[in-house]
């Protein structure tokens, strides 16, 4: 876990098989009035291996603080929604990044990656994992302005240490298997949604169409000139986004 800043908390959660890296200009310059406390999920970066998918929950929840907004990207945004779910006492107010109720597509989220291109990402990965993680970057890169910058910044985060190859697997059941449409929909609080225009992985217009149904209430932003990994070039976005009342 890593801490900075004062005033409201907000608990940020990275994406699948990267670490806390992805926050750290937020962490050298948080939001204004916020304390940002930057979670790993388990196995990745230094935070601990869990023994199942079932316990990456409960770990996140024992890190965090006692009430905050909770935040997360891709499958960190899964995992703040689960979040909410099994501890709504805890979660102030949700803001979701790429992603919706759930990660893989369904009738009720058609939005997701296709489920069966999704089980020969994970067959590649237990196969050759560099060679998958290479092709997930490449994912990653699509539909955004700045290529060469992204894939900069990627390289940057693909030196650290690696995620476990437990934790990686285990990450891709919980993509697989969590669907938390019925969250989204009776949750009251304040929730955001940012989509980018040119993800790969999550059709932004879908997205946004699907995401409101759910939540009329909810806040979706597209961001323009953007893939799946666009917020790794956006930290004015992102720090203006939470530097604003939920």
């Amino acid at each position: 876990m890593h801490r900075a800043g004062a005033g409201a908390p907000l608990v940020l959660l990275h994406g699948w098989s990267f670490d806390a890296r992805v926050w750290q200009p937020l962490l050298e310059n948080p939001p204004p009035g916020r304390a940002v406390w930057v979670l790993e999920l388990p196995g990745h970066g230094a935070s601990a291996p869990a023994a199942t998918a079932d316990d990456w929950l409960g770990a996140l929840l024992v890190a965090a603080p006692p009430r905050a907004e909770w935040a997360g990207w891709s499958l960190g945004g899964l995992l703040a929604l689960a979040a909410a779910a099994a501890a709504p006492e805890r979660v102030s107010a949700l803001t979701v990044l790429q992603v919706g109720p759930r990660f893989l597509a369904a009738p009720s989220w058609p939005a997701g990656v296709d489920p069966a291109d999704w089980a020969a990402f994970g067959a590649a990965l237990r196969a050759d994992p560099t060679r998958a993680l290479a092709r997930f970057d490449a994912l990653l890169q699509r539909g955004e302005a700045d290529a060469a910058a992204l894939r900069a910044r990627l390289r940057e985060l693909r030196r650290g240490p690696a995620p476990a190859p437990a934790a990686l697997a285990q990450g891709l059941a919980l993509l697989s298997s969590l669907a938390l449409e019925a969250v989204l929909a009776a949750w009251r609080g304040p929730l955001r949604a940012v989509f980018a225009a040119g993800d790969a992985l999550v059709d932004a217009e879908s997205a946004r169409a699907a995401l409101t149904r759910l939540n009329p209430r909810a806040r979706v932003t597209v961001w323009p000139r953007a893939g799946h990994a666009g917020l790794l070039l956006r930290d004015a976005d992102l720090r203006a986004l939470w530097g604003q009342p939920a």
